[in-house]
């Protein structure tokens, strides 16, 4: 673009309707203190006008000699008001990162101080003190008169004490007798060793002391007598009073074996010298079991 207010004038050829080129010719550049540099882009939101001035290219076909003159556009701003917002946009993000150094902290060291001394401990000591003092009340006290009963007497003071001694008996001999029905099983000897002051009548128990709440028991041994099982039941009697104390369940002997049949009576009254007395049922058959000398059968009362 030529400066401003600049010229050239040039001879055309001979002819009007001539339509050659023009002769070369120079060209110059522009200083650059006359060239604008707009601002950085800054992205950003607005609304406004711009107004720029525009420079139109025109092709002018003419003949004859003339003068061609051409007005240079200089570069002007372009002056515009603008409403908007400014945006920037920022990126957030976490730092991670590592660091190596040494953490220093002022330390109160704690010692133990040893050390030796001699000297003189003091201590001082709390009087004790007796607190006088003075009062004035009315002493009221409920009197027991004490009798003295006058009498006078011979005699012999005595005390009995109640003590209950239990009784027991063993098998002894071979009982063999069992038939349908409830019978009283026979063989038995008394068991002074274990229950000193034991005795048997018969085949009873005899009860040595008078007491309440106390156990009637009752252990056999059974030994079959074939190769086909057998069942037994026991009760306990008191023979004295004739009654039943207690009755076990049935017992089954194996054939060519043996089974232990037991009954227990618990919070049972007995006097001293009752009969206690054990039966057993060996049912409606043949081949019925029986009971052998064995320490392990007894009848207690304790």
């Amino acid at each position: 673009m030529l400066p401003a207010h600049s010229r050239r004038r040039a001879a055309l050829p001979g002819r009007s309707n001539s339509s050659g080129a023009l002769p070369a010719g120079t060209w110059t550049r522009l200083p650059k203190g006359v060239l604008y540099e707009p601002p950085p882009i800054v992205p950003f939101n607005a609304e406004g006008v711009l107004t720029v001035s525009a420079v139109p290219h025109t092709v002018a076909a003419f003949g004859g000699e003339a003068t061609l003159q051409a007005l240079a556009a200089a570069v002007a701003g372009a002056g515009f008001t603008a409403e908007g917002t400014f945006v920037v946009p920022t990126n957030e993000a976490d730092a991670l990162f590592e660091a190596v150094g040494a953490l220093s902290a002022s330390a109160v060291p704690h010692a133990v101080a040893q050390f030796t001394a001699a000297g003189i401990l003091a201590a001082l000591g709390v009087a004790s003190a007796s607190a006088g003092f003075t009062a004035v009340a009315a002493l009221g006290a409920s009197v027991t008169p004490t009798a003295t009963a006058g009498f006078s007497g011979a005699g012999t003071l005595s005390a009995v004490a109640s003590i209950f001694n239990p009784s027991s008996m063993t098998k002894s001999g071979t009982f063999s007798g069992l038939t349908s029905g409830f019978v009283p099983v026979t063989g038995w000897v008394a068991d002074t060793t274990n229950y000193p002051g034991s005795s048997v009548s018969g085949s009873d128990l005899v009860v040595q002391s008078t007491g309440t709440g106390k156990t009637v028991s009752a252990s056999v041994v059974w030994t079959a007598s074939g190769a086909f099982a057998r069942n037994v039941t026991m009760r306990l009697k008191n023979q004295t009073t004739g009654a039943i104390l207690a009755t076990g369940d049935p017992v089954s002997v194996p054939g060519n074996g043996s089974a232990t049949a037991t009954v227990t009576a618990t919070g049972v009254s007995v006097t001293a010298g009752d009969l206690i007395r054990l039966e057993a049922d060996g049912g409606n058959t043949t081949s019925r079991p029986t009971a052998q000398t064995n320490t392990n059968s007894y009848v207690r009362v304790t």
